[in-house]
C-alpha cells in the first residue's frame, strides 16, 4: 500500500501547486512530428488550452536532446541545452534561460502527472539554441524540425544577346514561388519555403546584365530573393528547373525603339516627348490606384499584464508600442485630418487579440497597422520588419514534384500596404531592414481589410534600444508610418529625409 499512498501524495502536492488542469478544460489533439534524423512523421499528443497549444515538456526536451530533471514536489523542470540552463515552473507563463526571463504567452500546467508547456517553448525559446529550426503548423497540426544548415547556396547570372538567365542553386529540391511584378517597380521575387540562405547571400548586391540588383533576406522558414531589373528589361521570360537543385529564371531585353526621326516630324515634338518621359521616370512609384481610406486603426501591441519584450534596462515593449502608436495618430491626423484614426487601446491595459480584431471590423476600418518592438536572444540581431498574415503559397512541409514552381502576378492590398510602409521606413531610417515576412499572426487573422504588423526595431539590441526609447526616433518612425499609409492611399508626395542621427541621446 505504500506505493499507492505515495502516488496519491504526489498528486495532491501537484494540485496544491496550481497549474493543474482537468480533462474538461482541454482539447486533446492528434498531431505529427518529424525531424532530420526521423523524417517519417510520427504521432504526438497536443493539448489545446485557452486557445494555446501545449506539448509534453519531456517530449520537447527529447526533441532538442536536452538533459532534464524534474522536482515534482516544487513543480519545477530544469533542462540543459548545451551550455544553457532552462527552467520551467508549473503555473507560470515565464521560463528562465540562463539569467534572462521569457514570457511563453501561457502558463505551464500539470496534466495526468506530466508538465505541459506551450509550444512556444520549443519554437521561440529553444529554437535559437539548437542546430535545427522548429516550425509548428497549427492548422495542419504538424511539428517539423529542419536542419538550419544553408540549403540555398549560390546565385549566378548568364548574359545572352537579348536576355539574362538567373540561376539559383540549392543543396536539395525545394519548392518555389515566383512573383512577376513588371509594373514600374520592375522586379521579380523568388520565395523559397524552407529555404536557408548561405550567410554570404544575405544582403543587397549588384546584378549583372538586365538585373540591376539582388536583395536577399531570410525569415524563420522562408528565403526571399528580390531581383530589381534595369530599364532595358522588357519581360519575365519564364522559369525552368533543369535539375532538382537548380532553378533558372529568364529575363528578356526590350526591343529597340525606332529612331526619333521616324517618330517625330519636328524637333519640338521630340523634345516634348522626352520631357514627358523624364517626368514619368522621376515620379514616385505608386502602390496601385488611389484608394478611399476613411478610417485607420493603429494597434499598440501587448498591454496590461502582457508586457511584451523587455530590454536589458527594463524598457517594456507595451509602453513603447503605445507611445509610437500615439505619435503615428498625431502625424497622420496632421497630414490627413479627414482620416479617422483609432487605437485599439489608449492606455496600459490588456486587450485580447480577438477583441482587437472585433473592434477593427465593427468600426469598418479601411486598414490596420499593428505596432510592436521585436526581441531576440541573440543581442546582435537588430532591425525592423513588416509582416502580413498568411502562409507560404506552397506548403514547405509537403512533398512536391520536381516541377513544383508556381508563377503568379496577383498582389493583394496587404502586400502593397506592406511594401509602401517598408519602403518609407527603409528610406527614412538607417537601422537594418530585415525585410518582409508572412506569418500566422493572431491579431491579423480573418480581417477583411489590409492589415500588417510592424516590428519597429529590436528592443533586445543595444543600438536599436537606444533609438526606440528616443523621442526623436519615435517621431521619425511615426512620420514614416504615416507617409507609408498615405503612399498606399495614393498620396505620392516626397517624404522627409531626416535620419535618426538627429534623435535625442
Amino acid at each position: 500500500m505504500r506505493p499507492r499512498a505515495l502516488g496519491f501524495g504526489v498528486c495532491a502536492v501537484l494540485f496544491a501547486l496550481g497549474g493543474s488542469s482537468s480533462a474538461a478544460d482541454l482539447e486533446r489533439l492528434e498531431a505529427t512530428v518529424s525531424t532530420p534524423t526521423h523524417p517519417e512523421a510520427r504521432e504526438i499528443r497536443v493539448l489545446r488550452k485557452d486557445g494555446v497549444d501545449h506539448l509534453d515538456a519531456q517530449e520537447i526536451a527529447f526533441l532538442v536532446r536536452a538533459a532534464r530533471s524534474l522536482r515534482a514536489d516544487a513543480g519545477v523542470m530544469e533542462m540543459r541545452v548545451g551550455d544553457h540552463r532552462v527552467v520551467l515552473r508549473a503555473g507560470s507563463p515565464f521560463v528562465t534561460l540562463d539569467d534572462a526571463t521569457r514570457n511563453l504567452g501561457a502558463p505551464v500546467f500539470w496534466f495526468e502527472g506530466r508538465l505541459a508547456a506551450p509550444i512556444s517553448l520549443l519554437t521561440d525559446v529553444l529554437d535559437p539554441l539548437v542546430p535545427e529550426r522548429a516550425a509548428w503548423d497549427r492548422k495542419l497540426l504538424s511539428l517539423r524540425l529542419d536542419s538550419s544548415a544553408p540549403n540555398v547556396t549560390s546565385v549566378t547570372y548568364l548574359t545572352e544577346e537579348d536576355r539574362t538567365r538567373i540561376e539559383v542553386k540549392t543543396t536539395r529540391e525545394l519548392p518555389a514561388l515566383v512573383e512577376e511584378a513588371f509594373t514600374k517597380s520592375r522586379r521579380i521575387v523568388l520565395r523559397i519555403p524552407g529555404g536557408v540562405l548561405d550567410p554570404n547571400l544575405v544582403g543587397t548586391f549588384p546584378g549583372v546584365g538586365l538585373v540591376e540588383s539582388l536583395r536577399a533576406s531570410q525569415s524563420t522558414d522562408l528565403a526571399t530573393l528580390e531581383f530589381r531589373l534595369g530599364p532595358a528589361a522588357d519581360a519575365f521570360d519564364g522559369v525552368d528547373r533543369p535539375a532538382a537543385t537548380r532553378l533558372v529564371l529568364r529575363v528578356r531585353e526590350a526591343a529597340s525603339e525606332a529612331p526619333p526621326d521616324t517618330l517625330f516630324e519636328r524637333d519640338d515634338e521630340r523634345a516634348s516627348f522626352d520631357d514627358e518621359r523624364a517626368r514619368e521616370d522621376d515620379a514616385p512609384i505608386p502602390f496601385g490606384a488611389p484608394r478611399s481610406i476613411h478610417t485607420v486603426v493603429l494597434d499598440p501591441g501587448h498591454g496590461g499584464s502582457d508586457a511584451g519584450g523587455v530590454s536589458a534596462r527594463g524598457e517594456r515593449e507595451k509602453d513603447l508600442s503605445l507611445s509610437i502608436a500615439r505619435r503615428v495618430r498625431d502625424a497622420l491626423s496632421q497630414r490627413a485630418p479627414e482620416i479617422d484614426v483609432r487605437l485599439t487601446r489608449e492606455d496600459d491595459r490588456f486587450v485580447p487579440n480577438e477583441e482587437r480584431r472585433r473592434f477593427t471590423s465593427q468600426i469598418g476600418a479601411d486598414l490596420l497597422v499593428s505596432i510592436h518592438c521585436d526581441g531576440w536572444f541573440d543581442a546582435r540581431r537588430r532591425g525592423f520588419s513588416v509582416a502580413t498574415w498568411g502562409r507560404p503559397a506552397i506548403d514547405p512541409y509537403r512533398d512536391l514534384p520536381s516541377a513544383a514552381v508556381r508563377v503568379g502576378e496577383v498582389r493583394r492590398d496587404e502586400d502593397l500596404l506592406a511594401e509602401a510602409l517598408s519602403t518609407e521606413l527603409d528610406r527614412a531610417l538607417t537601422i537594418p531592414n530585415r525585410g518582409r515576412r508572412v506569418a500566422e499572426l493572431d491579431v491579423l487573422e480573418g480581417l477583411r481589410m489590409p492589415a500588417i504588423l510592424i516590428e519597429c526595431g529590436t528592443l533586445t539590441n543595444a543600438e536599436d534600444r537606444k533609438l526606440l526609447v528616443s523621442e526623436g526616433f519615435q517621431e521619425r518612425l511615426a512620420e514614416s508610418i504615416a507617409e507609408g499609409i498615405l503612399a498606399f492611399r495614393g498620396d505620392l508626395g516626397a517624404s522627409s529625409s531626416a535620419s535618426e542621427e538627429e534623435v535625442d541621446e
